[in-house]
Parts: structure tokens; sequence; C-alpha cells
């Protein structure tokens, strides 16, 4: 099953198939009991990323894209709490990394200590997991008919080739805004404009497949730092917030310390790529993928 359009198909069943297959590796992850739970559902919440994605091209097509857009994304969210505890853990472990001055690893060790015990708290009621996930069965396997077709084949062409140009505009925006006013707002709006080009750069890869790839290597490295960004910063409000909670308010300063250092060379990081990202051959896009879609 490949996350892009094949050439000839037209746009609008192409893209419906593309849903389709999404819905079915979703339920197949979650139902298959050999994969662990956290797993299953990390894999679910980025299908539907990727459904929010190609509907997202097919938008002036869709008579219920808002519903449609809104029913993936809340989709999605119920199955963050159990997926976030896991990445503050990870994003802290990688904090450490390289580190050997003595106070911060010890600081970091007592507050690795203490989330670890609150995140097995919050994700332990195992039978709440089995409860979402089996709503999240019973929402795809309820929607999964919507997509045997998907909106009108009428303007495709136009519509998606508008689509993709907005969304490179937005994102060349939300980029200028992070580095204007830095906050981590900013910087995640970034994020969501940058994955949403990457997705398309992937379901386009055919239209101008050299420049598809490369373009698409640049978002990829890019929407991972910008995740880096935004797991540091989430990790940071937790432990800004209760700091008795994790170790008490001095570990707490010293890790935030490190959080403010690691962002800083993530923020560097973004912009070199950004800019990479953001080049003057967008005009050639539009006109590689207007040529491309059929329909």
């Amino acid at each position: 099953m490949s996350y892009r359009l094949k050439k000839d198909e037209p746009a609008t069943e192409g893209l419906a198939r593309i849903v389709r297959e999404q819905i079915d590796l979703g339920l197949r992850e979650l139902a298959d009991t050999d994969i662990p739970r956290a797993d299953a559902i990390h894999q679910v919440r980025k299908r539907c990323k990727k459904i929010r994605a190609a509907l997202r091209l097919a938008k002036p097509l869709l008579d219920d894209y808002p519903e449609q857009n809104d029913l993936f994304r809340d989709l999605a969210r119920s199955l963050s709490a159990a997926r976030d505890n896991t990445v503050m853990l990870d994003t802290l472990n990688a904090l450490i990394q390289n580190q050997t001055d003595a106070a911060d690893l010890e600081a970091v060790g007592k507050v690795r200590e203490c989330l670890a015990a609150s995140s097995g708290a919050v994700s332990g009621d195992q039978a709440e997991i089995d409860q979402q996930i089996a709503a999240t069965i019973d929402t795809l396997e309820r929607v999964l008919p919507r997509y045997e077709s998907l909106g009108r084949r009428k303007h495709a062409r136009r519509a998606i080739a508008g689509e993709v140009h907005k969304t490179v505009r937005r994102g060349r925006a939300a980029m200028a805004t992070a580095y204007k006013n830095p906050s981590a707002e900013s910087f995640h709006e970034w994020r969501k404009r940058i994955k949403r080009s990457w997705y398309h750069t992937r379901l386009l890869q055919d239209a101008w497949p050299r420049e598809m790839r490369a373009r698409r290597k640049v978002l990829k490295s890019l929407a991972e730092v910008l995740g880096d960004e935004h797991d540091l910063a989430v990790l940071a409000d937790r432990l800004s917030h209760e700091p008795e909670r994790y170790g008490g308010p001095a570990r707490v300063r010293a890790v935030l310390g490190l959080i403010d250092q690691r962002h800083a060379l993530s923020r560097s990081q973004a912009r070199r790529l950004g800019r990479k990202a953001f080049t003057n051959k967008q005009n050639k896009l539009i006109k590689h993928v207007k040529k491309y879609i059929h329909t």
C-alpha cells in the first residue's frame, strides 16, 4: 500500500483509495495483539495525520471537509494521553545524552524517576486504554464506507494544485512568524504546516520525482527537528507547572536550563532547514502538480 497518487489515476479516486488503505492499516494494527499497545496507538495517530493531509488536498472538492477533518483530528487526540507520557520520558532521556555535569545528571535522574512514576499512574489503566482502542475501532469501521468515493472530479486539478500552493505559502509565513515571535505555540504551528507539506510531497511524489524526493527529505528532517522542539516544550510545561511533583524547584530549574539549551540548538537547525525547504522553485512545483493530476 503506497501513500502516493498513481500516474493516470483520477485524483479523487486515488485520494479515496489512500484514505481507505490508511483506515484498513489502522484497524489491523489495533487488532494485532502482538503489537505493543503504545506502538499501535502511535501508528494510528500517524495514520490519522496522513488521512487529514490527503483530505486537505481535496478540500475544495468536499462539501463535508470540516466534519471529516474534525473526526480524524479528534480521534488522534483521544489516543494522545498514553503516547504523550512515553514521549516525555524519551525526551528526558535524550536530554542527558553527552551530559557530564554531575549536578545536571542528578537533577535529570530524579526528575525522570518522578516523571516515570507519574506516567505509570496516568497510563497504567489498561482497561481505559482498551476502551479507547475499542472506541477507535468502532469509529474507523463506521466511517470506512464513506471513502468509497471522495468529492467531485470537476476542477480537481486546479483545486489540488491550489492546496499545495496554499500549504507552501502558509508554511513560509509560519516560519517567519516563529522567528519573529518565538514561542512554543508559533513553532508548533510551523511544525503542523511542515508536516502537511511533507505528506503532500509523498502523495505527489511522481509529479516531479527528483525534486519531490529532495524536498521530501528536507521536510522530513525539518519536521523531526520541530517535533523535538515541540516535545521539549511539552516537557517544560509539565515540569514548570508542578515542580514539587517532579523532584523539587531546584532540580526542575536545572532541567529547564538544559531544555533551553536544546531549544536554541533545535531552532538553529530548523532555521537552516527551513531556508532549504522554501526555495524559489514553488511556481515550477505547482506547474508539475497541475500537469500530473488526472481527473
